[in-house]
């Protein structure tokens, strides 16, 4: 694969998770809105086939949940005194784990009492023979969220805490979507970091199936966001998929057009440097100049240097390089990575670096496949 965008990778290693449910470790997995937390711990646990209770924190009360609600109860001496009613599974001894979504949605009595649940397994001195372990799931503690902090005390009680990245899981969407969900996430990649933070991948997830059913993307989206590219790469298939193709045909015409596109050429770049055969296939079809700006990209330059030994069109930008811009910060990161490498570079006859506007038909005819005027 080219780039992350289409790297099978889950946001969370599902072993250090199976790890964790091995050892009966307490986990507290924090990240922002629609990552999947949830998602990744009921999976985690249905793997390894346990029993996992699950709560909701803005719903939890701790007589309900965890102590018992009381009753009046007459014994046969005539007193009446009070007895705690559970919850089945409680009292069943049935549950393995216990997972409380949310948490820091709970009100302070139901967190409190979660602690000596999740130190010592138990509630009110009462254990739960069977119980492994306590994981639970939060939003940061910030003005964004009506939520509140959890203190040190409750943050200890967690052996392992896991931040999970707020972007969209690449095994999700192409598990689920095909071809649509990696354009989903290659959009959602082009978009501005602010753009971003308002597209949850759970909304994301909505704009897909929304799009899959022909219905009305653009109300499920923010307006800023560019509803129209994402609906163009989820009928024509990601750009991604349209580089792998072209590469695999050798189709240089078809390459050639996507790579001057101002705005496909852009998106192309990051997937194209993940890949020795893309970067020798593609971005010799750039001319001179749009290659020299693109080195301003530490990336494309290293790449560039690397293979310019063996890549005529790389060469000759390398020299246009050192030879009209001798001493810029261009030519002395290029000088560098050139010892760094130990490239042997001959220098072409005569490389010229030049632009169509400012040429004559017959000129431009006498170009070579370099940008050079051939003489």
């Amino acid at each position: 694969m080219w780039s992350r965008t289409h790297a099978p990778v889950p946001l969370v290693d599902p072993e250090k998770l199976q790890f964790c449910i091995t050892h009966g470790l307490n986990v507290l997995l924090q990240g922002r809105h629609g990552v999947g937390k949830t998602t990744a711990i009921r999976q985690a646990f249905d793997k390894a086939g346990l029993n996992l209770l699950i709560f909701s924190g803005s719903t939890m009360d701790p007589w309900v949940d965890f102590v018992g609600v009381p009753r009046p109860v007459l014994r046969p001496d005539g007193l009446t005194v009070l007895e705690l009613i559970r919850r089945p599974e409680l009292v069943d001894e049935t549950v393995d784990a216990i997972f409380i979504d949310e948490f820091n949605r709970a009100p302070a009595k139901a967190r409190n009492a979660a602690m000596e649940l999740l130190q010592f397994k138990s509630v009110n001195g009462h254990r739960f023979s069977r119980l492994r372990s306590v994981w639970a799931a939060v939003n940061p503690a910030n003005e964004d969220y009506d939520t509140e902090p959890l203190d040190p005390a409750q943050l200890d009680r967690f052996h392992v805490r896991i931040e999970i990245p707020f972007r969209p899981c690449p095994v999700f969407f192409t598990t689920e979507f095909g071809s649509a969900g990696r354009a989903a996430l290659e959009w959602w990649d082009s978009q501005g970091e602010e753009v971003r933070l308002n597209i949850s991948p759970r909304r994301l997830e909505y704009a897909v199936r929304v799009a899959l059913i022909g219905g009305p993307v653009r109300d499920v989206l923010p307006p800023e966001s560019n509803v129209r590219s994402l609906l163009q790469l989820i009928e024509e298939g990601p750009l991604f998929d349209q580089l792998k193709e072209l590469l695999t045909k050798n189709d240089t015409d078809g390459a050639r057009k996507i790579m001057e596109h101002p705005e496909t050429g852009s998106r192309a770049i990051g997937h194209i440097l993940g890949s020795k055969a893309a970067i020798v296939f593609f971005l010799p079809l750039l001319s001179p100049e749009r290659l020299m700006g693109l080195m301003q990209n530490p990336k494309v330059l290293e790449m560039v240097v690397r293979y310019c030994a063996t890549v005529p069109e790389f060469r000759n930008v390398i020299n246009l390089v050192r030879n009209s811009t001798p001493g810029s910060p261009l030519a002395k990161k290029a000088e560098a990575l050139i010892k760094t490498y130990r490239v042997q570079l001959r220098t072409d006859s005569h490389p010229i670096l030049v632009s169509e506007r400012e040429l004559s038909a017959a000129q431009i005819e006498k170009l070579d496949p370099y940008g050079r005027i051939a003489e």
